[in-house]
């Protein structure tokens, strides 16, 4: 930071020197003993780290903004987001999780540390391998009985996050309440 802070200070030194430069006779620029070649040399390297800077500034600004977006839509979402490690371990999860089955983060943590322990679908280990294997979301439901006590069918799709070099970094879960449409099936069902 400090070493930003000088080349700025010395961008403005130079700047305000060629300013009062053009205003002072040519005796008196006689009298400063830099070399032109230098001091082009020197404010075309000052040019050049100021843009870098520059553009690691805007970079900077715009990752922000994007991890603004992905927070607000984290956070705000109706849906259950349940993040995990590449072996399903339970790293993070939001309040709309919360809202759908009643539990916090520390909660579920203590009912299981991966995805397979919290799971009531019978078959979320083979869905997690397949999911791995093929590197593709999987989409699956399951009847979950929420900190209330009362049911509620969730529809979870199952995502694997892939890193440069085609591993598994992350597996993320998205949880859908569909209770209503469950019941709406039922009701069609049993009036044929």
């Amino acid at each position: 930071m400090k070493i930003i802070q000088s080349l700025l200070l010395s961008t403005l030194l130079i700047l305000s020197m060629s300013i009062e430069a053009q205003s002072v006779t040519n005796s008196m620029l006689n009298t400063i003993s830099i070399d032109p070649l230098w001091g082009a040399v020197f404010l075309l390297l000052v040019f050049v780290l100021s843009g870098f800077i520059y553009r690691s500034f805007r970079q900077k600004k715009q990752l922000n903004e994007e991890l603004e977006q992905l927070s607000i839509v984290a956070r705000e979402t109706d849906n259950g987001v349940l993040i995990c490690g590449p072996n399903g371990e339970i790293e993070w999860s939001n309040a709309g999780l919360t809202r759908l089955i009643g539990f916090t983060f520390e909660e579920l943590k203590q009912r299981g540390n991966t995805i397979e322990e919290l799971s009531s679908n019978p078959d979320i280990k083979h869905i997690i391998n397949q999911s791995i294997k093929n590197k593709k979301s999987s989409t699956y439901q399951l009847l979950n009985i929420t900190k209330d006590g009362n049911e509620r069918w969730i529809q979870s799709t199952l995502t694997p996050i892939i890193d440069e070099e085609g591993n598994v970094k992350k597996l993320v879960v998205i949880d859908t309440d569909i209770s209503e449409r469950k019941k709406i099936e039922e009701q069609l069902s049993a009036h044929p």
